[in-house]
């Protein structure tokens, strides 16, 4: 524990951090380098502290909720059964599957790394091992800001993850990455590092699940870097049972001419946040963010982004759906900032949400910062209830009002499902959103 921060004002989810490195520190791989880059990640989270309601990007969150929360990094009761049995557990029958449980791959539930054609995929671990000077220069550490604030503590126990590339002009078979959280009281570090090169094109669905036995914490980071006319098309599904918490991080850097595409979905769970923080760096470089969250009762998501537009003509389109039933809680808070010299800019941002029933809460902080002229940029958020009008006209139909409502507050969330390739990611998706709803045994009916 770092002698400048007394031990009782050290949140208890730091405290039990503190206590699991000095036990795990020595033994992690990547040799003194590593040892001394985890170390000073860790001190400087404890010097620093957890994001409050103070930071501008954490301005709507809980953070007590993780403040409290034992969950212990070197508590490990890995059950690969669990994995399976989990209900947000799927298959994509033209991807590649990797599962890791507890931050540990499972052979078992997994397709062999070495078979995957036309990309490399290699466990953090391993290369730590082969490799720990290179990786070591390689990953830039994370700043300060309370925006990289878990971004740190993923660095103080950075070992387990994949490092994916895909080889110039390569399109490879999907890839399918599973982690679990199957253990109680257990917190999870996961990186996964992205490396798509010039001309390629991945489509990756990456799924956090938090287990159902409760007070897990999955606290992920995703790097991807873009070359030029490379494309992404990114699926993050952070999908957890009532007591899970889920924090991802995605750290997106653009080059020329290349595209991302990123789905982001927030189901369920105490605590879910995805946050999305890209840098188009060149001319051309374009992402496409649709985000969507369901809390209908008692669950708090939160979609954050900070878009750079780095270079001239460049383009970001947000798209935001979200429903909040009694007790439940959606936060849209996104940024999006034009750079001097980007001119030719295109951004647009779109925050649209739904109150299911009274006592849900929506919240949409949608901001522009232009330095430059000749942009084209525009936001707007809404925040209602169902348009009594659309309402009116399916029950002039003969439509019962149960499966009017139903049938609206479906379609009002399917505008982002709708857009994704996979056939499977969207039957799953719309699953579980229709079996979350009020009126559930009625849209099951048009499913």
């Amino acid at each position: 524990m770092n002698a400048s921060a007394p031990l009782a004002a050290v949140p208890q989810f730091l405290r039990t951090h503190s206590d699991a490195h000095a036990r795990l520190a020595s033994s992690l791989p990547g040799g003194i380098g590593w040892l001394r880059r985890r170390t000073q990640a860790l001190e400087r989270v404890i010097e620093l502290g957890l994001p409050t309601s103070h930071d501008e990007a954490w301005k709507y969150a809980p953070v007590r909720l993780l403040a409290q929360r034992a969950a212990d990094p070197a508590r490990l009761e890995p059950g690969e059964s669990q994995s399976a049995a989990h209900k947000g557990s799927f298959s994509v029958p033209e991807a590649r599957r990797l599962v890791f449980i507890d931050g540990r791959f499972a052979p078992a539930l997994s397709d062999e790394p070495a078979a995957i054609d036309d990309l490399r995929a290699d466990f953090l671990a391993d290369l730590m091992r082969a490799v720990p000077d290179a990786l070591l220069e390689r990953l830039a550490v994370h700043s300060d800001r309370a925006e990289d604030r878990l971004a740190l503590l993923n660095d103080a126990f950075l070992s387990e993850g994949i490092v994916i590339r895909v080889p110039a002009g390569a399109t490879p078979a999907p890839l399918h990455l599973q982690f679990v959280c199957a253990s109680a009281d257990r917190a999870t570090h996961p990186r996964v590092i992205v490396e798509v090169e010039q001309g390629a094109h991945l489509q990756l669905i990456e799924q956090h699940l938090g287990s159902a036995d409760g007070n897990s914490v999955d606290n992920g980071v995703t790097q991807v870097e873009l070359r030029g006319s490379a494309t992404l098309e990114h699926y993050l599904l952070l999908e957890s049972a009532d007591r899970a918490q889920v924090l991802h991080g995605t750290y997106v850097t653009q080059h020329r001419n290349s595209h991302l595409i990123q789905h982001r979905i927030l189901l369920g769970g105490e605590l879910a946040r995805a946050s999305l923080q890209a840098r188009l760096e060149e001319s051309g470089a374009a992402i496409e963010a649709n985000s969507l969250a369901l809390t209908p009762g008692g669950e708090y998501a939160d979609a954050h982004s900070v878009i750079e537009h780095c270079a001239p003509h460049t383009r970001s389109h947000e798209r935001y759906r979200a429903a909040a039933g009694k007790g439940g809680r959606c936060v849209f808070n996104g940024r999006i900032v034009v750079r001097e010299g980007a001119a030719g800019s295109d951004s647009q941002q779109s925050s649209r949400g739904l109150l299911l029933e009274p006592g849900g809460e929506i919240d949409a902080r949608p901001q522009l910062e232009i330095y430059t002229d000749d942009v084209k940029c525009s936001h707007g958020a809404t925040t209602g209830r169902l348009d009594p009008d659309m309402l009116f006209y399916l029950l002039s139909r003969g439509i019962d009002a149960a499966t009017a409502r139903g049938l609206l507050v479906f379609a009002f969330l399917d505008d982002v499902v709708a857009r994704m390739s996979f056939d499977a990611v969207r039957r799953h998706l719309e699953g579980r959103i229709a079996a979350a709803l009020p009126d559930a045994p009625v849209i099951r009916e048009f499913l």
